[in-house]
């Protein structure tokens, strides 16, 4: 079975993310081009690469443009 994008949970053997997972309300997050991966604005990570950070208003958003949430700060929990 595969496992949600964004919280990790099984999600089904043809979904990758959950309904419910898309929507969920959230703080706007700052996603990094060169890693592909979105982050909570106080995540170290984000702060260390922030040339080339690009604010991204929500979960869906960070999903469809192609972005993973940030395995140290969790930005979709």
């Amino acid at each position: 079975m595969g496992k949600c994008t964004i919280c990790g949970i099984e999600a089904g053997w043809f979904k990758k993310v959950h309904k419910k997972c898309l929507y969920k309300p959230a703080d706007p997050f700052v996603g990094s081009i060169k890693s592909k991966k979105y982050h909570k604005r106080s995540c170290r990570y984000a702060k260390a690469d922030s040339s080339t950070l690009v604010d991204i208003p929500s979960c869906y958003v960070a999903i469809n443009e192609g972005f993973n949430p940030c395995r140290v700060c969790k930005p979709d929990k």
